[in-house]
C-alpha cells in the first residue's frame, strides 16, 4: 500500500498526456487497492485521494478538448484547459479535498461544453445579495434584478409581508396574472 501511495505521487508530477496510460494505471491499482485495503489503513490510503481526483479532472479536461474541434473557439478552449489545469494544480498545491477539486473540473467542463455549443460568454458567477434584514435583502434583490433588466423602474412589483406566510402564496398568484416582467419577493 506504501509503494502505491508513493507510486501515486510521483505519478501526479508525470507530464500529461503523453504519460496517459501510466497515470490511467496508477488509478486503476489505486482503486483496486481501495477494495481489499483493511478499514484500519483506509485512512492512510485516502491521504492521497485529492492527488487521484486532481489527475482524474486533468485527463477528463484534456480529453474533452483533444476530442472535440472547436473551430473558431479553438484557441479558447487552449487557454481555457491552461486556466483548469493551473486551478487543478492550485488546488493540490492547497490539498483541497477532493470535492473541491471534482467541482474546478466540472467548473472547466461547463466552460467548454458551452464553447462547444458556441455560447462563448461564460456563465456569471453567483451574486451574493443580503441585507441586514430580509425587508433590506427584497429590495437588493429588486435593486439589482433592475440592473440586470435594464430597467429604471419596475410597472408593478409585487411584495410579500413576511410575518404572514398566506400572503406570499396569494401574492404568487397575483404576480402571474399581470403577466409581465414581474419580480416577486
Amino acid at each position: 500500500m506504501y509503494a502505491l501511495i508513493d507510486k501515486v505521487l510521483f505519478t501526479y508530477d508525470l507530464p500529461l498526456p503523453e504519460k496517459k496510460d501510466a497515470v490511467l494505471k496508477v488509478i486503476d491499482e489505486y482503486n483496486e487497492m481501495l477494495k481489499i485495503t483493511p478499514e484500519d489503513y483506509l485512512s492512510e490510503l485516502k491521504d492521497v485521494e485529492y492527488i487521484i481526483a486532481a489527475m482524474n479532472g486533468k485527463m477528463e479536461l484534456m480529453d474533452l478538448v483533444d476530442k472535440f474541434d472547436y473551430k473558431e473557439n479553438t484557441e479558447k478552449a487552449k487557454a481555457l484547459l491552461k486556466e483548469g489545469l493551473d486551478k487543478i494544480a492550485s488546488n493540490v498545491d492547497d490539498e483541497a479535498s477532493v470535492e473541491v477539486i471534482n467541482r474546478t473540473t466540472e467548473h472547466y467542463k461547463e466552460l467548454l461544453e458551452n464553447l462547444k455549443t458556441n455560447k462563448t460568454e461564460a456563465p456569471k458567477d453567483p451574486i451574493r445579495l443580503a441585507g441586514p434584514n430580509r425587508y433590506e435583502t427584497a429590495i437588493q434583490i429588486a435593486d439589482t434584478l433592475k440592473k440586470e433588466l435594464g430597467k429604471e423602474k419596475f410597472n408593478v412589483i409585487v411584495v410579500a409581508n413576511g410575518d404572514n406566510y398566506p400572503d406570499a402564496l396569494s401574492g404568487a398568484y397575483l404576480a402571474k396574472s399581470k403577466e409581465r416582467s414581474t419580480p416577486t419577493c
